[in-house]
């Protein structure tokens, strides 16, 4: 699987002053672009982001931190807006891509309609409904995996931040009658606090929530493609997957992906 990926530039850019989806936003920066989604689809299929995500550093299962080496570029790219900008304008392309999907694939974009069509949407949640930025900066060293403590006490806690444009966008996709699906790589231990956290951030009306089994040893390309042909399988026509890893949107059984910015890891 291969993706070509920039690193953040280290020029800070104006914040934004509001991300919300109804505002004009420049999509000059998303991309699309043909990757390798694995043997299931030779092909491959569209994903739409604007590279600012890490290398896979050939990983095929595990996890890749950024490290303190890199921290003055990821923190000017955080803390400048730039990635609140890009976070927009993934979003605003995977709205407006998803009204066109809805139209051609049940016909009309009246909510009932759609909802009798069964279409349907995939979110992650690190990175793309809630922030862990803050989490990792604080590491110590910088951008290196928090221990299992701190991880787990901001689960319970619910200490991160939403990302206001991704929660638009769930937000947007419930009002056009699509019933979007909350995929995680979070443990089943903590489907607790992830439901109690997700709907204190305003995030709910979600179909399921599915987190990673107990015991399962699977990487998360292949463990989210198939958790996502089970949905298939169910009836349901899967268009967008949106995250902030390829593995989100991997091996098939979506239509397109919307890959949000990461910079601090890579999950295979």
């Amino acid at each position: 699987m291969t993706f070509n990926k920039r690193i953040a530039r280290g020029a800070a850019l104006v914040a934004i002053a509001a991300c919300a989806l109804v505002m004009p936003v420049n999509l000059a920066s998303a991309e699309t672009i043909s990757v390798d989604v694995g043997t299931k689809l030779s092909d491959g299929l569209p994903i739409t982001g604007n590279g600012q995500n890490l290398p896979s550093m050939g990983l095929t299962t595990g996890y890749w931190f950024a490290g303190p080496s890199p921290a003055p570029l990821v923190i000017s790219y955080y803390s400048s807006g730039e990635a609140l900008k890009h976070q927009s304008e993934i979003s605003v392309a995977a709205l407006k891509w998803t009204r066109s999907w809805v139209k051609k694939e049940c016909g009309s974009t009246k909510p009932a309609k759609v909802r009798a069509c069964k279409a349907a949407a995939v979110f992650d949640v690190d990175e793309t409904l809630v922030s862990n930025y803050e989490l990792f900066v604080e590491a110590d060293p910088q951008f290196t995996i928090p221990s299992a403590v701190d991880i787990s006490a901001a689960n319970a806690n619910c200490t991160r931040p939403v990302i206001a444009p991704v929660r638009a966008l769930f937000k947007a996709f419930t009002r056009l009658g699509i019933t979007s699906f909350i995929i995680t790589g979070r443990p089943e231990a903590d489907r607790v606090s992830t439901t109690t956290c997700l709907a204190g951030l305003g995030i709910a009306g979600y179909g399921d929530l599915i987190m990673m089994p107990t015991g399962n040893t699977q990487n998360a390309a292949n463990r989210k493609a198939d958790q996502r042909h089970a949905l298939i399988k169910k009836g349901w026509k899967i268009g967008p997957s949106i995250g902030d890893q390829i593995s989100d949107m991997a091996n098939g059984s979506m239509q397109h992906g919307f890959l949000l910015p990461n910079l601090m890891y890579y999950v295979a």
